[in-house]
């Protein structure tokens, strides 16, 4: 498996088939003379930011309070590599984005934005 190819970028979804976002970085474990093993997927706010210095990162930072209020500071997700079911279009989770709390982000902008338009439902 290319993990570039083949994991980066892609559409994650749950063990219910929702979508809960994409994997924006794969993190390794790199021991010793061993070949590199897969950790976790990295997804979410600030991910991609980070990789991009210290400046883009921090109107990244800034954008996100504006978006999100000043009260929502959350991080990317990191989802261990032992969860991915399965890697073909998307990437399959075995877990619920509710319980595991990949859906952060987008209860977020629900309760900043969304749920104020009239006749938004969820």
């Amino acid at each position: 498996m290319y993990l570039a190819r083949d994991v980066l970028d892609k559409e994650l979804v749950d063990k219910d088939g929702h979508k809960i976002g994409k994997v924006d970085d794969i993190v390794l474990d790199l021991r010793g003379d061993e070949a590199p093993r897969v950790r976790c997927i990295q997804s979410g706010r600030g991910t991609l930011a980070a990789h991009l210095g210290h400046t883009v990162q921090r109107i990244s930072c800034w954008l996100q309070r504006v978006a999100l209020g000043p009260e929502d500071q959350a991080g990317p997700d990191f989802v261990d590599w032992k969860h991915v079911t399965q890697i073909d279009v998307v990437v399959h989770l075995d877990l619920d984005r509710e319980a595991s709390g990949l859906k952060s982000t987008e209860d977020a902008i629900w309760n900043r934005w969304i749920r104020h338009i009239p006749g938004a439902e969820r």
